[in-house]
């Protein structure tokens, strides 16, 4: 009779403050093949829809024969030659601003550079500058000899320089000039000059550089004015090359340089024709023939001289410097004073 009161109060209410419930079940969803597409579509997606294969394609692709594969190419003939090289080029190339140009080197030492270049360039200079100046100059052309003069056929092979007066070898005194102008050679003959000696007359060998110039080329350098005349081509041409210079000491003992040069063998000229063609010493600075150069020169004369022999002088007022010069046997003789002059012609036994 309890329990059925108690039940009947439970369903009415009227004992809820005194009985607590019990929870609520868990709630089970159960997967279903409906619940998945239902799923998928509202996940954005579709239903996969699914490949169907016919056998009747299946059968007739496996029926099929594969094709074979194509037969690889027959090598290349050999011709003892190999291919050319070519060299792969980039399908990309760079582009130019890409490239960093090179860092220039930098060295610290570009001045010992710069002065070996100099030092050479010097050397070259030096060796062109001595080559070129110890060339010989131009030889100009030389004016035609007019008439008087007979020249040989043939040209004698050039004399060997002796003493034309017979002296013995340490008797010829050789004088060497610093250099090849007047200066040089005055100043080497006023240097002998200036020995005191005994012999009247001193032969002297003349060497400028070491070397002998023929008779032509050493009067043209204490007689510039002479090069390329008249006077010029007959020495070249009618006299020998070697020359004798001498010394005539007076009674004083004072030194008168003086010159002769003999002919070439087989010359024939008369005195007259040789004094016309020599005519263009008398031209020249003739002061630089004398070792002090003689004050107020008076005009040029011809005389004979002896019973056979014609000379052209000049006078100075300071005696007893005269220049003379002739044609006498078979020598030009260019002498500074007249007693020189007979001296000569007595040593050569000429007069």
């Amino acid at each position: 009779m309890a329990d059925q009161e108690t039940e009947k109060n439970f369903e009415t209410g009227d004992n809820q403050s005194s009985s607590v419930p019990p929870p609520p079940g868990r709630e089970v969803k159960i997967r279903t093949l409906e619940s998945d597409v239902k799923s998928v579509e509202q996940s954005g997606g579709g239903i996969p829809e699914p490949e169907v294969i016919r056998l009747s394609e299946l059968d007739s692709d496996l029926g099929k024969t594969p094709e074979p594969a194509p037969a690889p190419a027959p090598p290349a003939e050999l011709t003892g030659e190999p291919p050319p090289f070519t060299r792969p080029i980039s399908q990309t190339a760079p582009a130019v601003s890409e490239i960093a140009p090179p860092t220039p080197v930098k060295s610290k030492k570009w001045w010992l550079a710069a002065g070996s270049i100099v030092i050479i360039a010097l050397v070259i200079l030096g060796y062109w500058y001595l080559w070129f100046s110890n060339l010989p100059a131009e030889i100009p052309e030389e004016p035609a000899i007019e008439g008087g003069i007979t020249l040989p056929a043939t040209t004698a092979p050039p004399a060997i320089n002796q003493s034309v007066f017979g002296f013995p070898p340490e008797k010829i005194t050789e004088i060497k000039a610093g250099d090849s102008t007047v200066i040089g050679i005055i100043t080497a003959l006023q240097n002998r000059a200036s020995f005191k000696t005994t012999e009247q007359l001193e032969e002297i060998v003349i060497k400028i550089n070491d070397q002998s110039l023929p008779f032509n080329e050493y009067l043209n350098i204490l007689l510039p004015e002479t090069a390329g005349s008249n006077l010029e081509a007959v020495l070249k041409a009618v006299f020998e090359k070697n020359f004798t210079a001498f010394f005539y000491r007076d009674e004083n003992n004072r030194a008168w340089p003086g010159y002769l040069v003999s002919l070439k063998p087989g010359v024939q000229i008369d005195q007259p024709s040789l004094l016309a063609q020599l005519a263009d010493l008398e031209k020249a600075s003739i002061v630089n023939l004398f070792l002090a150069p003689p004050q107020k020169q008076l005009p040029f004369k011809t005389a004979p001289f002896g019973k056979q022999f014609t000379r052209r002088y000049a006078t100075f007022e300071q005696k007893p410097a005269s220049l003379n010069y002739g044609l006498f046997g078979q020598y030009l003789i260019i002498t500074t004073t007249d007693q020189a002059l007979i001296e000569i012609l007595k040593a050569l036994e000429i007069l």
